[in-house]
């Protein structure tokens, strides 16, 4: 009947958009957000810290040349015949060395004003710096001079913010560093050695000073003619009065004299040895201008 068809109408009309929002997609469930994958252990992220980025490109000769071709055979050897306690696996030391040039080549830090190089990398860098023909023929297949900024302690919170940078950038491109060149343990002074006892039988001595716990025995090395100096310093030993003995041994001339510490700083004549954190064993690397006119001494010791 006309009454009925038309209920009818009615009704279908009504249940249309009902039916059009079952299958259309604003009436859709709605699916969960994304669940964004945690950034790599590689790259933490801090709160709101983004990752680092990924490292600039560098000319493909250039990244080749510096990852792989240059030869740093001669840095080796000199390296493994010093065995320096900070530096336990040469070959790991001389892989960091190359990311670390590659990163301040990427970052354009010619003068060292954005990163820095933790202890084993800076002296692998000063002694390289030491070859000077190496080091420049070296730098003239970059597209630029990479310069060494001497540290002096008033310069440490700046250093200790380049050498974060350093580390966060490292991590952009080749993951987490290694710990033992990138963040090496303190290393510990050798322990005095302890005093014999007295046989039972024997009145026991006097006690005796044990000098031997007050004394290091370190090298001075000339990298330029692969020549080391051996001294025995006690602990108030300053660095002005090895250079005057090493002056009035062997022909090197004392205003010239340069040292440096294992951790890559410049030593003033002031600076008592023992003070620095030496411990046994350890080489201080020496520039100076050599007396030519004059004969190599004997090797000894100095007090």
């Amino acid at each position: 009947m006309p009454g009925t068809t038309s209920s009818s109408r009615r009704t279908t009309s009504r249940k249309r958009p009902a039916a059009a929002a079952r299958t259309g997609a604003d009436a859709a469930p709605a699916e969960p957000p994304p669940i964004l994958a945690p950034p790599p252990p590689s790259q933490p992220n801090n709160g709101n810290a983004r990752p680092p980025l990924p490292l600039p490109p560098v000319d493909s000769a250039i990244n080749r040349f510096l990852e792989k071709d240059l030869d740093l055979s001669a840095l080796a050897s000199s390296l493994k015949h010093a065995r320096h306690p900070s530096i336990a696996d040469v070959d790991l030391a001389l892989r960091e060395y190359r990311r670390f040039l590659l990163l301040k080549v990427a970052y354009k830090d010619e003068f060292a004003t954005i990163l820095a190089a933790p202890p084993p990398i800076a002296l692998v860098w000063h002694l390289h710096i030491l070859d000077t023909q190496a080091y420049a023929a070296m730098n003239a297949r970059l597209p630029f001079f990479l310069h060494h900024k001497l540290a002096s302690a008033n310069d440490a919170a700046q250093r200790a913010r380049h050498l974060a940078t350093s580390r966060d950038y490292y991590r952009a491109r080749w993951g987490d560093p290694p710990n033992s060149v990138w963040d090496p343990q303190p290393l510990s002074p050798p322990a005095p050695r302890p005093a014999a006892a007295a046989p039972p039988s024997q009145p026991q001595p006097k006690p005796v000073q044990d000098t031997n716990a007050k004394k290091l025995r370190f090298r001075v090395r000339f990298e330029q003619e692969d020549k080391d100096i051996e001294f025995i310093i006690g602990p108030n030993t300053m660095v002005g009065k090895v250079k005057a003995a090493i002056a009035e041994r062997w022909p090197y001339d004392e205003a010239s004299m340069q040292f440096t510490a294992p951790n890559g700083e410049r030593l003033a004549d002031s600076a008592k040895l023992m003070a620095i954190g030496l411990v046994d064993d350890d080489v201080v690397l020496a520039e100076a201008t050599r007396r030519d006119e004059e004969d190599d001494g004997d090797n000894a010791g100095g007090q």
